[in-house]
């Protein structure tokens, strides 16, 4: 009887033991899934999310791997695990196809699955150690019992939670259970966390939407537009990588690659009807690429430089015209879907708009700055004409060609060079940022053939490609500075000839120095004209240089002609006159005294007229007499020279004596001259009077200034004589220069009055 009330004791002792147990498990296991509830609360990021709550299932079960699993059509993704997978082993672990019929009949049936011995013989443990082969020596190494629980929510499987543990068979029926409400209280979790992050995805897609209309007005540069665009795409997308394409003739450009640093492919391109990716763009549709639609060999060659498994494009088309592509890349098969391509198509209108108002700043840009290029030009050749109507010497206008050339055509160093035929060499006339080069004291040998082709066949010859350089450099014999210099600083030249008056006069070169980037240097059409342009002011200098020696020369010849002419007519006869007077003089004197003292005194007046003669001919050899000299000295010498000259008695009267403007004296000086010539040629006058008057008022602070000259000639009738006739537009001319009035009255058989007034400042003297 005591034995049996012993056994009794024991058997309630152990249930109660069991019933305590399961109620402490069932407690562990309702805090759990609390502590599961309150992770949402703490993230909404789903892999952290599916993490921490495998951390949790820890605690109420058992496992040495735990992973999670959503279920698409007939494939199973993994999207978080607790297990000794590696990043790469991650992107690539699937559920065993060989098991999934059987897990799918048993999740479509709500029905968890075990496996109790993974090394057992039976069908189904052969099925999954021959699936999950390559794991079996690194994930299942040491793991025995299997177990996939399904994720159930709002009475739908949503995916697949598996757990193993390193001991067979251990897995029963109280971890089924367990198992079960934590794997659907994780699904509900899940939904939850999918159901915030399709929210904030919304969100994202809004705030991405207003960031691209923020780039369309506040940013006009492209490569800044281009860069928000596939930035914002890549961040909605969670691609790895992604990039913007743009048309340029027949083919993609790769113009801009987010979140990778691969700028050796900027700029690589790829064809647009040719490609895989360019499909989009045939189609004008978005399309998604994996891997083994990308084999053609552009795509293939592109996606194995970025090491990327699938491609989403998506294509921008203004109107009907195809402007660009925007790809987004992933290292995972299969990552892209139908809800990508929409959020892709859905800004790609706006990435259209930005693109397209990048380009219409940018093309605008350019044309300000082709405006500022040619006001730059308009000026330096402006400031060039100014220099050539100037009095510089020809090697100040060219050396300042040379350096306008240099500035405008963006280059750093030019030379003028004339050619020598006979030397075979060229004479540096001009030259600017080549140091060792002095203009008219260096040759430079042309027998190397770039600058002597330019020049003797006529024609600009450019090279800006290094290479080429280098090859025509090493044929110039080395110990030569210039060739030196060349080849240590020189990466491109161009070279324009120089053609006066349809000769080759020599020619411009303009020297590219070498660029630290080893960027080539761009010869446009419009610089080589420039350079033309510069040339052909240049050869204008030269000739205008040829043509004012030749009018100096023609200028001296012309002013000895005048000056012989002068002399015959004038001084020569008056001499002439002058030594027959004397001659005869002796016999005049013995034969009457009276008449010899009359003959005395003409010959003095023709000498003292010769010698006035000579003195103005003087002032007209040195015009800077005509400054110094007083004026009233001047008149007294025009006096005398018409009085010896023409016998025409002048009678000088000056009243008054007024420092006069240097261009009054001589505007007075030459009417005088003017008018007195016309009594001694024309008038046929026997005397003449020349009257100067002059005063200064003191309190007005100006100058009263008068000539006349009157004579008792022959006269003329004004109606009837034009103002060329006698000089008297002339005389009008000069006077019109200083403001003055001048009066020319005459009546024909009554002689001949001209009338000179000038009123002016005492403060212009």
């Amino acid at each position: 009887m005591n034995e049996l009330q012993t056994g009794s004791k024991v058997e309630i002792a152990m249930e109660k033991t069991g019933h305590r147990d399961e109620l402490q498990h069932n407690a562990k296991l309702l805090t759990t899934l609390l502590d599961v509830s309150n992770l949402v609360s703490s993230t909404m990021e789903l892999k952290p999310l599916l993490e921490a709550i495998l951390d949790k299932l820890g605690d109420i079960i058992e496992y040495r791997n735990a992973k999670i699993f959503t279920i698409t059509g007939n494939q199973a993704r993994i999207l978080a695990h607790r297990s000794s997978l590696t990043p790469e082993q991650e992107t690539t672990y699937s559920m065993p196809m060989d098991l999934m019929p059987a897990i799918m009949r048993f999740s479509l049936e709500k029905k968890p699955m075990v496996i109790a011995d993974l090394f057992a013989s039976d069908e189904i443990s052969v099925s999954f150690r021959n699936a999950m082969s390559k794991y079996m020596d690194t994930v299942f190494n040491g793991s025995h019992c299997w177990m996939s629980l399904p994720m159930v929510s709002k009475n739908k499987v949503i995916g697949i939670l598996t757990l193993d543990h390193s001991k067979a068979g251990y897995y029963k029926e109280h971890h089924i259970e367990f198992g079960t409400a934590f794997a659907n209280q994780a699904a509900i979790e899940f939904e939850n966390a999918a159901l915030y992050n399709e929210t904030v995805k919304k969100a994202d897609e809004i705030r991405t939407m207003f960031n691209i209309q923020q780039a369309i007005t506040s940013r006009l540069e492209l490569d800044a537009v281009l860069r928000l665009i596939a930035g914002e795409a890549g961040r909605l997308t969670h691609s790895h990588s992604t990039a913007v394409f743009l048309v340029d003739g027949g083919d993609l450009v790769l113009s801009v690659l987010s979140d990778i640093n691969h700028d050796d492919l900027i700029g690589k391109r790829l064809p647009a009807y040719k490609s895989a990716i360019g499909k989009s763009l045939l189609q004008n549709e978005s399309i998604i690429l994996d891997h083994p639609k990308m084999q053609l060999p552009p795509d293939k060659e592109l996606l194995n430089a970025l090491g990327m498994h699938s491609c989403l494009c998506v294509p921008l088309v203004a109107g009907s015209r195809p402007i660009g592509i925007i790809a987004a890349f992933s290292r995972h098969a299969g990552e892209f879907d139908s809800e990508d391509e929409r959020i892709f198509n859905m800004f790609a209108p706006s990435a259209v708009i930005g693109v397209e108002n990048a380009r219409l700043y940018q093309e605008e840009r350019q044309r300000h700055l082709e405006d500022e290029q040619r006001r730059h030009v308009a000026e330096g050749l402006r400031d060039i004409l100014a220099a050539l109507n100037s009095n510089r010497s020809l090697e100040e206008i060219l050396d300042f060609i040379i350096r306008e050339a240099a500035r405008l055509l963006h280059t750093d160093a030019a030379a003028l060079f004339r050619l020598n035929r006979e030397k075979n060499s060229l004479i540096l006339e001009a030259v600017c940022g080549i140091p060792h080069l002095e203009p008219n004291n260096s040759l430079v040998n042309i027998g190397v053939g770039f600058l002597g082709k330019a020049f003797t066949e006529r024609r600009p010859v450019v090279k800006t490609d290094e290479a080429e350089m280098e090859s025509i450099l090493n044929q110039i014999p080395g110990s030569d500075i210039h060739a030196n210099w060349l080849k240590d600083n020189c990466s491109g030249m161009i070279a324009v000839p120089l053609i006066c008056k349809n000769e080759v006069y020599g020619g411009i070169a303009l020297y590219i120095k070498k660029d630290k980037n080893h960027r080539e240097h761009i010869v446009s059409k419009d610089d080589i004209d420039l350079a033309m342009t510069f040339a052909d002011q240049a050869a204008l200098a030269i000739d205008n240089t040829r043509l004012r020696r030749q009018a100096e020369e023609i200028a001296v010849a012309a002013e000895r002609n005048r000056l012989a002419r002068d002399l015959h007519d004038a001084v020569t006869q008056t001499l002439f006159s002058a030594s027959l007077i004397a001659e005869v003089l002796p016999r005049i004197w013995e034969r009457s005294r009276e008449d010899g003292l009359k003959r005395l005194d003409e010959l003095r007046q023709l000498t003292r007229g010769a010698l006035a003669e000579m003195r103005t001919l003087l002032f007209e050899l040195r015009p800077a007499t005509l400054v110094e000299a007083p004026l009233e000295e001047l008149l007294r010498q025009l006096s005398e020279a018409i009085t010896g000259r023409a016998r025409v008695p002048v009678t000088l009267n000056i009243s008054g004596s007024v420092k006069l403007p240097t261009e009054v004296k001589i505007a007075f000086y030459r009417i005088a001259q003017e008018a007195l010539n016309n009594i001694a040629k024309h008038s046929g006058a026997r005397k003449a009077i020349l009257e100067m008057k002059a005063n200064e008022d003191e309190q007005l602070g100006i100058i009263v200034a008068g000539l006349k000259i009157t004579d008792d000639g022959r006269g003329f009738d004004p109606a009837s004589v034009t103002s060329e006739h006698f000089g008297v537009g002339i005389m009008h001319e000069r006077a019109d220069v200083i403001g003055a009035k001048l009066a020319v009255r005459s009546v024909a058989g009554d002689g001949t009055t001209i009338e000179l007034e000038w009123v002016g400042s005492k403060q212009l003297q």
